[in-house]
């Protein structure tokens, strides 16, 4: 119980309540949400599969391929106003390493970087797993 509720109050919490996090309220479209995590977050790789809540990237202003995309993922649902938001676990064709992705309906998007659009999917990927965004909170959760 304790963890529904927890997992009710993220998905509905809004990242622009909070005031160190200026400029977030401007996100109203894809790019900018994407350049948003550009300007704001340094990516770092983690040791481990530490899946970090997006307030956490947000205020830590660094994360690796999971946590952006779940901050990306985040500012396109309740800033852009997206529901079809999935992250997607999958694995380079070139070298098996793990990564995450953002699919908005058959579209796949890169979420380090600030590259956006990324129309080659099916050549250089291979898909694990598509995860909702509550899907990502709940994981995150049993990860803290």
């Amino acid at each position: 119980m304790r963890y529904l509720i927890l997992l009710m109050l993220l998905s509905s919490c809004s990242l622009s309540q909070y005031p160190e996090w200026v400029g977030i309220d401007s996100v109203k479209t894809i790019d900018q949400a994407f350049m948003y995590v550009e300007d704001n977050i340094i990516y770092t790789l983690d040791n481990g599969e530490n899946w970090q809540f997006p307030e956490e990237t947000a205020d830590l202003k660094t994360g690796d391929c999971e946590d952006i995309s779940a901050l990306i993922a985040h500012l396109l649902i309740y800033n852009v106003g997206i529901d079809n938001v999935l992250l997607v676990l999958c694995k380079r064709k070139t070298d098996g390493n793990g990564h995450m992705m953002i699919k908005i309906g058959n579209k796949y998007y890169e979420s380090i970087g600030g590259r956006g659009y990324y129309p080659n999917y099916d050549q250089a990927f291979k898909t694990v797993k598509e995860y909702s965004y509550d899907d990502y909170i709940n994981k995150a959760m049993r990860h803290h």
